[in-house]
């Protein structure tokens, strides 16, 4: 599953096997549309689920309604332990944006994943 950036929603890269990125802004008008197909596909996954799951989450901006999503999908992902697939989900934010840190462990303390939270040069 792919969608291309734009000025509302942001990159999404799912594949089969397993490796999983979001990066970008999400302030979409709809955000059930948006996120709706992608945990659409997550239950389609868990059919034929890859071995291992990576996630790479990189948000520039996430409103209220796309935090929420977000869980949603997160909360989808974490599912597939129940079949021992491992899953590393990566909180990548820029070394001084500290309310990026702070979203991150907000939507950690509400999955039942642990996250690997990187700072990285702006």
């Amino acid at each position: 599953m792919f969608i291309k950036m734009t000025q509302q929603t942001p990159e999404l890269s799912f594949k089969t096997t397993g490796e999983f990125y979001i990066k970008g802004v999400s302030i979409p008008e709809n955000v059930h549309a948006f996120y709706s197909p992608v945990t659409e596909w997550l239950k389609a996954l868990e059919l034929n689920p890859p071995k291992e799951i990576k996630l790479d989450l990189e948000f520039e901006y996430l409103n209220t309604a796309s935090n929420r999503s977000m869980v949603e999908v997160i909360k989808a992902i974490s599912r597939f332990k129940q079949k021992h697939i491992s899953i590393a989900v990566n909180w990548l934010y820029e070394i001084e944006d500290d309310d990026a840190k702070e979203l991150g462990e907000d939507i950690e303390y509400c999955v039942d994943l642990k996250f690997n939270f990187i700072a990285k040069d702006a």
